[in-house]
Parts: C-alpha cells; structure tokens; sequence
C-alpha cells in the first residue's frame, strides 16, 4: 500500500463519510437543556456521542477508516492502533464488523471498562509503556516487523472526516448554532467537526477544551508551534495529551476559534451536572465540554451553544470517588 498523504479533508469527504457510516450508526441526539441553560445563561444542547456501540464519538472515525479501506483493497491481512481506549475500541468495533483481525496496544494502567470492550469485539489486547505515546512508538515498530496496517489516532485523514459527521448532524438539528464545544486530546474531534460547521455556516464559533494538567495542545495553539510536556497528570485519559501533532494543529489554527483550559476538579463537577441534569454519565474527556462552558460562561450570555459529550466511558470506581468528594 502507498503512505498515506495527509490532506485536510474537505467538506465532500465528511459528506462521503456520512454516507459509509450511516449504514451502521444511527444518528446521535442532540437535546436542549433547560436546566443547563439556566445555569450557564446560554442555549445549551447537549451532543450525545455516548450514546454510540462504543459510548464514545471515534467510532464514527473508524467506521469510515476500515469501511474507505475494505473497498480499496480486497483483502486486509491484520489492523493495529494503539490507544487509551475510545480509539481502540473504534478500531476494534470496525475490524470486527468488516471481519478483519485487530491488535491494540494499550499503556500500562489503562482504563479496565475500554479494554474489556475491546476484548468483545476480538481484538487481541497488547500492553506497552507508561502512556499513549510510549504506546503509538511501539505500534510503529511493531507495524513495520508484522507488515500490519497501522492506524494513527490523529494523523489519518479518515479518521477525522469520520468524526467530521458530529458537525454536519449538529448543523443538521441546529442550523443556527451560535458556538460548539467539544474536548481535544489528539484533536481528530475537533478539527473534523470544526471543518463540516465552518464549511456550512462560517459564523459559527467553534471551541476546545483541555484540561490543565495535560495543555500541550493548548499551549501549541497559543504560541503556534509545536509543545510538549513530558507529564501528565489528569485522570481524563482522552485529554491526556503530552504533545500535538503538526497535522491537527495545521488545522485547528484554521478552523477553531480557541481552546480553554479546565482543572480537574472542574472536569468532575461537570460530570456531576450531566449525571444530574441529563442523566447521563460522562467520561473526563465527555464532561470536557461543559466545564469549559461553565468557566468561560460569560463568553455565551444569550448564545446557542452545542457541548458535545464526547464519551461515557468512566471508571465506576472513578465516579465513587468524584461522588464521594462532592
């Protein structure tokens, strides 16, 4: 197979990946908040993405991958990703639906719940270094000694013209959406839906959050080049980004309007609020969105206001902690 050149996919793309997902993803809902809306003084609608297989938005991503994929080649000898979890269990769900075998190599200590999903969807389980990048390093060798296809968490067009759907089914149910929100970790989330929403109404203003104990991307961002903090410290996995990637940082300084940083304490009240106001439980990552609208809420007096809850993938004991120390 030829590398993989990585162009910024095009609106057309997203709408190409809508039409290979849809035949095995239904549309996710987007729901008005009241409550949410009183307490933060915008229109708030919540984007459900956990309420996909997978409980989580990057399964959109690795349908369209593996779907793109199957249809070019007619026969797929092995898939690898490395991941925390919601990029596995993507790339595991996908294999599993186009009946193609899948490794994924997980750090050390990665969350229980995402690893046994992608143990039932029959992807042999690998575990390698203490973070994700120690992880993706290992993919790549080990992509190169077996001969498998290797799939990237952020550096794969398909991946985010996949994710890109969130944007065209919120512009969809809301075509006067003021502002949208979502988490970044790698960046896939945010830059695919940034370029269906900007493509479709160039007003809207688009937004991400990180959390402060892991801002490589955010400080990246702001300074316009590449950062990297060797520490990580935040128990939100799918934030825990130690640096970012040329490739979605290109497109961010495009198509997203800012970045916002949340602690940790204000990642878990927001959890809270959607598991009080929506009845819905939110991963770190998930709640990541509405923690930045809560601290930044003076920015969306009036606004309507999409927040993506992008995975509800958390820990239980995680959630007794956070219940506990309410």
């Amino acid at each position: 197979m030829q590398t993989k050149v990585l162009n910024i996919p095009t609106l057309q793309d997203i709408e190409e990946a809508r039409t290979r997902i849809s035949k095995y993803l239904l549309k996710t809902p987007l729901i008005y908040s009241s409550s949410l809306s009183k307490l933060t003084g915008a229109e708030v609608h919540i984007k459900f993405e956990n309420h996909n297989p997978t409980c989580a938005f990057k399964i959109r991503g690795g349908i369209n991958f593996v779907s793109k994929l199957k249809a070019q080649y007619s026969k797929l000898s092995h898939l690898l990703a490395g991941s925390t979890g919601n990029h596995g269990q993507s790339i595991a769900y996908a294999g599993k639906l186009f009946d193609i075998p899948v490794t994924i190599v997980c750090p050390e200590g990665s969350n229980p719940a995402k690893v046994q999903a992608i143990k039932d969807s029959g992807a042999k389980i690998v575990f390698y270094g203490k973070d994700v990048f120690e992880t993706w390093k290992y993919c790549e060798k080990l992509a190169k000694e077996k001969g498998y296809i290797y799939v990237h968490s952020v550096e794969e067009p398909d991946l985010i013209a996949g994710v890109g759907t969130i944007g065209l089914e919120v512009y969809e149910d809301l075509p006067n959406i003021d502002c949208f929100i979502t988490a970044v970790g790698g960046g896939s989330g945010i830059c695919g839906a940034s370029i269906a929403l900007k493509s479709k109404k160039g007003s809207i203003n688009t937004y991400a959050v990180q959390s402060s104990n892991a801002p490589a991307v955010y400080d990246s961002f702001k300074s316009k080049q590449l950062i990297t903090h060797p520490n990580l410290n935040t128990f939100a996995e799918g934030l825990a980004t130690r640096n970012a990637y040329k490739y979605a940082l290109d497109i961010m300084q495009k198509y997203v309007d800012d970045i916002f940083l949340v602690s940790d304490n204000e990642l878990k009240e927001a959890i809270l609020l959607l598991l009080e106001h929506t009845h819905n439980l939110a991963e770190g990552a998930g709640a990541a969105s509405l923690a930045g609208l809560l601290k930044y809420k003076s920015l969306f007096q009036g606004k309507k206001v999409v927040c993506v809850l992008t995975g509800g993938n958390l820990q239980l004991n995680t959630l007794k902690d956070i219940l506990l120390n309410a």
